[in-house]
């Protein structure tokens, strides 16, 4: 198949003012761009540049964005509280129902909103430098014979320490 590339190509339907309040308020419902600009007829890409070059067209979009962060959080806590209604079966058979709360999305609202529910994590780690070769042809007692009168010097360990730190912080100011 060949494309004529001097032919020029059918310019763009006009947008509507109508499809537009349209896509944000289904950007508001369902929180996904390029599904919002397809079902209200608008190219996703043209959509993203009316945004970029429109700063009132990129408020909306953040707006709708968080009407749709705002509702999620309303049903998670719909979820986590007021619990969802589960049919309960017997025989195969439907018996009654019973209305089931979910501890997990509780415990994630909770670590949401309050600083005391959250996972904490201290790591107190101390390195020391140093570097042990051992031959893995040698028993544990040909080694003690060969490298067990070896000591490491650490005042040399510690003075090149400091001297890549030194170099370390020419590099990241050098004018200092």
């Amino acid at each position: 198949m060949e494309f004529d590339l001097t032919k020029r190509l059918p310019a763009w339907p006009a947008i509507t003012a109508e499809a537009v309040n349209n896509y944000f308020s289904l950007l508001a419902l369902k929180g996904q761009p390029r599904y919002a600009a397809m079902m209200c007829g608008i190219e996703p890409c043209r959509i993203n540049a009316m945004c970029k070059d429109d700063d009132e067209m990129a408020i909306r979009k953040m707006d709708a964005l968080e009407e749709y962060k705002e509702l999620i959080g309303m049903e998670l806590h719909r979820r986590a509280v007021d619990g969802v209604v589960e049919d309960i079966y017997h025989n195969g058979r439907v018996v009654g129902q019973k209305v089931v709360a979910s501890d997990r999305l509780l415990l994630a609202l909770a670590k949401a909103h309050d600083p005391k529910f959250r996972d904490h994590l201290q790591v107190d780690a101390t390195v020391k430098a140093g570097v042990l070769v051992v031959n893995a042809a040698l028993d544990p007692d040909d080694w003690e014979k060969q490298y067990g009168d070896m000591r490491v010097d650490n005042s040399r360990l510690d003075s090149i320490s400091a001297q890549q730190s030194q170099a370390g912080s020419k590099q990241t100011n050098p004018g200092g």
